[in-house]
C-alpha cells in the first residue's frame, strides 16, 4: 500500500498539533495494514475478521470513516504524549543556546561597530548604532 503524500507541516503553522495527529494517525493505519497483512498470512483468522479487515487493508487513511480514523488518532495522541516531554526539553535547550548566541553576537557588535546601547531582555534586543560608524567600518572592510 503506497502512502498518500501530504503537504509538510510548517513550523509555527496554526493547528500544527492537529496536523501532526493526522500524520501520525496515517502512519498508524499504514503500520496496522502491514501487521494485518503479515498476521493474515501466518495465522488462521476467522472469516468474519478477514471480511472486516479486507476492506480496511486496501483503504487509505484519508478514505476511512471518521470512526475508524478516530481509532488511529487515539494511538497518534498516545505517541504525542510520549514525545512531548522530549520536545519540551529540546526546546528549552535550544532557547538557551539562542540566548548565548545572541549575547555573543551583541558583544561582537559592540566591540566591532560601536553599539551605543543595547538592552538584553528575554531574547529581545534594542540596539542603537551610529550609522556613520557602521558605514565607515564596512567601507574599511571592503563592503
Amino acid at each position: 500500500m503506497k502512502p498518500n503524500p501530504t503537504p509538510p507541516v510548517q513550523p509555527g503553522a496554526e493547528g500544527w498539533e492537529k496536523k501532526l495527529i493526522e500524520e501520525l494517525a496515517n502512519l498508524e493505519h499504514r503500520q496496522w495494514v502491514s501487521w494485518a497483512m503479515d498476521i493474515s498470512t501466518k495465522e488462521k483468522l476467522s472469516k468474519e475478521r478477514m471480511s472486516r479487515w479486507d476492506n480496511l487493508i486496501v483503504t487509505y487513511y484519508d478514505n476511512l470513516s471518521e470512526e475508524m480514523k478516530e481509532q488511529d488518532r487515539k494511538w497518534a495522541k498516545r505517541v504525542i504524549e510520549i514525545i512531548k516531554p522530549f520536545l519540551s526539553s529540546q526546546k528549552q535547550e535550544m532557547m538557551e543556546r539562542i540566548k548565548v548566541a545572541e549575547r555573543h553576537a551583541l558583544d561582537k557588535s559592540y566591540k566591532k561597530y560601536g553599539v551605543l546601547n543595547y538592552d538584553y531582555n528575554n531574547g529581545v534586543f534594542e540596539m542603537r548604532f551610529e550609522l556613520e560608524d557602521i558605514l565607515s567600518a564596512l567601507e574599511k572592510e571592503g563592503g
